[in-house]
């Protein structure tokens, strides 16, 4: 809870706590209607809510992390489930009283994971993590011990390929532009503006990393 007041959080650091949010919200639920002959219908339909719309936002959270508006399908099958999850957790519960809350609180649970594990996960490691960048820099013929900067990209493409490459990673913005050849990291669409700061220098496209949107160029002395 503490880190979740982060400005600079990450969406891995909070999608594993959704599972078990939903679990801890069964077990407050069932805490509360146990001495009960019949369900908490307000809690109930709350616990329901909740569970089709943490579920449905997991449906469309890959297009966000991709900064790519959802497509129409998405947005449909996202409702669709969360719709289907808020009336089985609902009808489930009515019929056969308590007793199943846990059980129907842990389907979608296990469907959540199983999503987050097999599509999430991914797109947090392409879009969030500078891992497949060091990768992608590597693929590109970069040799390890080349040196390398970064021009208007965040400063976490900085950290992290320092961090994956084991190498110190020069900025432009901090006036570190290397005299000698080396590889620039920049955000897709700044070639005009590297033209101007490296007047007379060789400049040559040699890859580019599309899910977090960054080429990278080659510069001659």
């Amino acid at each position: 809870m503490f880190f979740s007041f982060s400005q600079s959080k990450l969406p891995g650091y909070i999608l594993p706590a959704v599972p078990p949010a939903l679990l801890l919200a069964a077990e407050y639920l069932h805490r509360q209607t146990e001495e009960r002959t019949s369900p908490n219908y307000p809690l109930l339909v709350v616990h329901a809510s909740l569970a089709a719309i943490l579920i449905a936002a997991l449906l469309i959270a890959p297009a966000k992390m991709l900064k790519l508006p959802p497509t129409p399908q998405a947005v449909f099958l996202a409702a669709a489930i969360g719709v289907v999850v808020f009336f089985g957790v609902l009808l489930s519960v009515a019929a056969r009283g308590n007793a199943a809350l846990r059980f129907v609180t842990l389907i979608p649970v296990i469907l959540g994971v199983t999503f987050i594990l097999k599509t999430v996960a991914p797109v947090i490691d392409a879009t969030q993590s500078e891992r497949p960048v060091a990768s992608a820099l590597s693929a590109a013929g970069v040799a390890s011990n080349a040196t390398v900067a970064t021009f208007k990209a965040k400063r976490e493409v900085e950290y992290g390929v320092a961090w994956y490459r084991n190498q110190p990673i020069k900025v432009y913005e901090r006036l570190e532009i290397p005299a000698s050849e080396h590889v620039v990291i920049t955000r897709a669409g700044s070639e005009p503006e590297l033209r101007e700061i490296l007047p007379g220098r060789e400049l040559k496209k040699i890859g580019e990393f599309v899910p977090q949107r960054l080429e990278f160029f080659g510069v001659g002395k």
